[in-house]
Order: structure tokens, then C-alpha cells, then sequence
């Protein structure tokens, strides 16, 4: 007698309006979510857990000879509700505010469920017109400075992130 080990599976498609593979901040992720049977007809389903959650990294100075900071993650929990899959399908949307790695998860993580993992990168215009990603653009608040003088140095980045500055000299 043969049998299915799961009572029903869950769908998410991704809904982009271009063919890029990663959403800019502030755009509307949108998401189509689909309950089916194990013979592949549409079912209705309702109170299905649906939490988003993004990646945040940070830096922890360490006191050691070999490295001077360790970078790790965590996942902060941006929304947690459930949603009703009653209609022939149903769109999941929610801003994109920072960049970052986020994480749409479809049902309880002890049941087998549904996730989809996109990355969020700046986008629109900038005053920074490298057109780089990864740039940096340092501002600084004179042309010229006095041996000894105050620098100001103004840092613009296109993603999150943390900078490091180090002055060296020959000396």
C-alpha cells in the first residue's frame, strides 16, 4: 500500500519585476505561496506560520596575536504571523529596508517547511558614481592639512558594514 510521508507541500515563487537576481532596498519583495497535496491538487490550508527573518553580521575585537577581530552572524526576526493559503494562491510582500541576506520561512521549522533565501543589495541613485557595489568614497574636509592638524574624512558606502581605518607610515 503505498502512502505519502507528508500530508501536504508548500510552494514559494518569487515575484520579480526584472531579471536580476537579487531585490535593491526598499523595493516590495513579493512572494506566490501554493499548499498542494500529494497528488498535486491545490489545497486550502489555514494558520500557516510564515516568519522573514535577515542575516545581520557584526565584528567582535579579540585580544589575539594572530587576528584582531572575529565577524559572525546572527538572524533577526523581522516579522512573524501566520497567513490563510484559502484561495488558489496567495502573495506574501514586505519592504526590503537594509541590505542583506533574507529568509522567508513557510511553516513550523519541526514540520518540513518552505523557505526561500534572496539577497537585498543598494540600488536607485547615489551621489557615489563609481557604480561599484563594493566601493567606498572618502570625502575629506579640506584640500590641503598642517603637519599635526585634524583631519575630517567622510565615508559613504553602498552597503551595510564596518570599516576599518588604519594610518601607516614609514616612520
Amino acid at each position: 500500500f503505498d502512502f505519502d510521508v507528508y500530508a501536504h507541500y508548500i510552494g514559494i515563487k518569487p515575484l520579480k519585476k526584472n531579471k536580476t537576481d537579487f531585490y535593491s532596498i526598499h523595493d516590495t519583495a513579493q512572494f506566490e505561496i501554493k499548499a498542494f497535496k500529494p497528488d498535486g491538487k491545490i489545497l486550502a490550508l489555514g494558520n500557516v506560520p510564515v516568519k522573514i527573518v535577515r542575516k545581520v553580521y557584526y565584528s567582535l575585537f579579540t585580544n589575539n596575536k594572530i587576528q584582531n577581530f572575529e565577524r559572525t552572524a546572527y538572524e533577526e526576526i523581522l516579522e512573524e504571523k501566520t497567513i490563510s493559503l484559502k484561495d488558489k494562491k496567495t502573495i506574501l510582500s514586505f519592504k526590503t529596508d537594509k541590505a542583506g541576506i533574507y529568509t522567508v520561512y513557510i511553516g513550523e521549522r519541526t514540520d518540513p517547511s518552505t523557505s526561500y533565501r534572496f539577497e537585498t543589495k543598494e540600488g536607485g541613485s547615489d551621489e557615489d558614481s563609481s557604480g561599484k557595489q563594493n566601493s567606498l568614497t572618502l570625502t575629506l574636509n579640506k584640500k590641503m592639512y598642517e603637519m599635526g592638524e585634524n583631519a575630517t574624512i567622510l565615508i559613504k558606502s553602498k552597503t551595510d558594514g564596518i570599516c576599518l581605518l588604519s594610518f601607516e607610515s614609514d616612520n
